[in-house]
């Protein structure tokens, strides 16, 4: 498996400012990182999603 660069602070910010509503970008967040601590990687594979 690949190993993906670790996103920075200003990607998370980005990917939180987008327009898909506060209450979906919050859900996302939680969702790819409990994601990405499940799998004990950088990335949950949800490219561009907020929190990944």
């Amino acid at each position: 498996m690949p190993e993906h660069p670790r996103p920075t602070i200003g990607d998370t910010i980005t990917n939180l400012r987008r327009s898909i509503g506060r209450r979906h970008a919050i859900y996302g967040f939680i969702k790819n990182n409990l994601i990405k601590l499940r799998n004990v990687d950088n990335c949950c594979g949800n490219y561009g999603d907020p929190g990944c």
